[in-house]
């Protein structure tokens, strides 16, 4: 019954423990810094496509709606993509068809008023020649001068008649009206 007792420096005994155990550390170490750089590839990769959709939209918020996207890979960001710069397309169309419908707008308003103008200056002219012919013939009555106040009265219905209110059709008691007046002017 003997006993067998070895004596050996634990340094000895730990020495391919340690060995192992910064293997094992380097390894770790290895795999964390490539998980580390694959997770960063991986961020930008998925990133990038976002940050030009942003960067996209800024310009688009300054009033660029000419955008230019390129992105080659076939995934649902091409498809967002695909889908964002039709939309944007899409804007620009519906942008310019308003700047030409509101430049149409304000050419029909700027014709209308010169119309406007046009009507209200021909309203003047023939009252002003109305109210000048009248007071032609109050004073033609005022110094009794019944021949220049006939004469005033008839051509003031002539004149009344010729334009007979903007209308394009008149009466038949209105043109004998005309007529009467001419003649009475002629008679004159």
């Amino acid at each position: 019954s003997w006993k067998i007792v070895s004596i050996s420096p634990i340094k000895e005994l730990n020495k391919e423990l340690r060995s192992f155990n910064r293997s094992i550390y380097l390894v770790i170490a290895i795999c964390a810094l490539l998980a580390l750089l694959l997770a960063l590839l991986l961020s930008n990769d998925i990133s990038k496509p976002i940050r030009a959709l942003v960067k996209s939209m800024s310009e688009v918020k300054e009033g660029n709606f000419n955008i230019d996207i390129s992105y080659k890979r076939d995934d649902e960001f091409a498809f967002l993509i695909y889908r964002y710069k039709k939309m944007m397309t899409e804007m620009q169309e519906l942008i310019d068809k308003l700047f030409v419908a509101e430049l149409e707008k304000n050419k029909v308003e700027l014709r209308a008023k010169e119309y406007e103008l046009k009507a209200l200056q021909a309203q003047i002219n023939p009252h002003f020649l109305y109210n000048t012919l009248d007071s032609v013939n109050w004073l033609a009555l005022k110094y009794n001068a019944e021949d220049i106040s006939t004469m005033v009265k008839n051509l003031s219905n002539f004149f009344r008649y010729s334009l007979s209110k903007g209308k394009s059709e008149i009466t038949l008691e209105t043109e004998m009206l005309q007529i009467e007046s001419y003649l009475k002017i002629q008679s004159i």
